[in-house]
């Protein structure tokens, strides 16, 4: 993944695609990959999985380019113009022959890339395929994510929507290297799961990801307070932590005390950290 990372830093414009028989798994963790970079990274995938968890994400709508292409050897153009209705778009074209359909062709335009990233395709070959379909910046790297990778971290489906709002609902913090997540009330109800589902998603999560030091997941729940955990992998910080709070830990996982809000509970839990992980 850090090889993956360093790759997007270092291109000018990336794809990512999926095949039409892609995972939820695959459409999360691309979504996650996305994030490194939203602005040069385009995701290609099947349009039920972004239609499915749009909602989940509250994933707001990206603009999409898509081309008209006229072939003018087929069908010379001399007059183009177009009139726009209230639900329609029409557009003219001029010449002095009959219009030779064939000539017309209509597609998804995307920047050429100069690194593609492929999941979910069950070989090399089968990723390599889609290649050619894709506009590409002179001798484009492809780095292949094979079909698999990661099973272990299985999910079922409620934690799965759960996982899709936690990750929507996170940002990463670079001074402390901490990635700051929240669980609405909401949130709960719609992914119909409890926060007895939290330490299996964060830890789905960080087999999806190169996770950063530590990740902070806070929620809401019924009519308890602000309640919160901290995940970390380094057991001499962990250790430290739940020493610091008189708490026992479990499996790299750190309970927190609860707060009266999400903003006291980030302002209290960042000073813990600072002092903890900088101390």
């Amino acid at each position: 993944m850090d090889e993956l990372k360093q790759a997007i830093r270092e291109a000018r414009s990336v794809i990512i695609i999926l095949p039409d028989h892609s995972s939820d798994k695959d459409f999360l963790a691309a979504l996650q990959i996305q994030k490194i970079n939203p602005e040069k990274i385009h995701l290609i995938a099947p349009a039920e999985k972004e239609q499915n968890w749009s909602d989940t994400f509250d994933i707001k709508p990206v603009k999409k380019e898509f081309a008209i292409t006229i072939d003018t050897a087929l069908s010379p153009v001399e007059e183009l113009r177009y009139e726009k209705g209230d639900s329609s778009l029409t557009i003219f074209l001029t010449h002095k022959h009959a219009f030779n359909q064939a000539a017309l062709s209509f597609a998804e335009h995307l920047p050429p890339a100069d690194l593609i990233v492929t999941m979910g395709f069950s070989t090399l070959a089968d990723a390599e395929h889609y290649l050619e379909l894709l506009p590409r910046q002179g001798t484009a790297r492809h780095i292949w994510l094979e079909n698999g990778e990661g099973e272990k971290a299985k999910l079922p489906l409620p934690s799965l929507a759960l996982m899709g709002r936690l990750m929507v609902r996170s940002r990463h913090d670079p001074d402390l290297n901490v990635l700051w997540s929240f669980i609405t009330r909401d949130d709960f109800t719609k992914a119909q799961t409890t926060p007895e589902d939290i330490p299996v998603v964060v830890r789905t999560l960080v087999k999806l990801t190169s996770p950063p030091s530590a990740i902070v997941t806070f929620w809401q729940y019924g009519e308890r307070r602000t309640q919160g955990v901290v995940w970390s992998e380094n057991k001499t910080f962990i250790a430290t932590l739940a020493s610091k709070l008189h708490v026992e830990q479990s499996d790299s996982i750190v309970p927190l005390p609860e707060f009266d809000n999400f903003i006291e509970a980030e302002t209290e839990t960042r000073k813990l950290l600072h002092g903890t992980l900088m101390g």
